[in-house]
């Protein structure tokens, strides 16, 4: 999951509409301001943390689970799905957004920035998946070995030498 979270941070590198409409509000000489303007990178920081630990790994996880039991597109849409639903909780209840046209700014930026690094994720994960079954298989085919003797107790090859007469 550091994949899909890295991915979600270097994403805020361009930076959302919400984010530079409150830097405009906050200016930095006026002392009744709500916040400090130096407090907004670590406000974003703790939003890019709550969203990832609320949001995208539980997505993700189902995400590769259900990848696992059925196709990749299954597993990308149950993730999608689940971090769409998820998303408005966190942003309404946890971060404190409003409802109405703000909460659905910041959850249509959060949900498409968590797309973004939901689907490099789980393409990172069945590509793993898929290159671990290439390996067991290639394993298999060599170590594999007729099952003489030992197995059968064939008499051309016994367990136990015998003693010529």
């Amino acid at each position: 999951m550091h994949v899909s979270g890295g991915l979600l941070l270097l994403t805020f590198l361009i930076p959302p509409v919400w984010l530079l409409d409150a830097v405009g509000a906050v200016s930095p000489d006026n002392p009744s301001a709500d916040w400090p303007s130096f407090l907004l990178p670590l406000v974003l920081l703790f939003s890019i943390a709550v969203f990832h630990a609320l949001v995208q790994i539980p997505a993700g996880l189902v995400g590769s689970w259900l990848m696992a039991r059925r196709s990749a597109l299954t597993g990308y849409l149950g993730a999608l799905m689940l971090a769409a639903i998820l998303a408005v909780p966190t942003l309404v209840f946890v971060m404190g957004t409003g409802t109405g046209r703000d909460a659905l700014i910041m959850w249509a930026d959060y949900t498409g920035r968590c797309t973004l690094s939901l689907t490099v994720y789980l393409w990172f994960i069945r590509a793993r998946e898929r290159r671990r079954a290439e390996i067991g298989a290639s394993r298999r085919v060599l170590l594999y070995r007729p099952a003489a003797g030992r197995y059968y107790r064939d008499h051309m090859f016994p367990t136990r030498p015998r003693r010529w007469q």
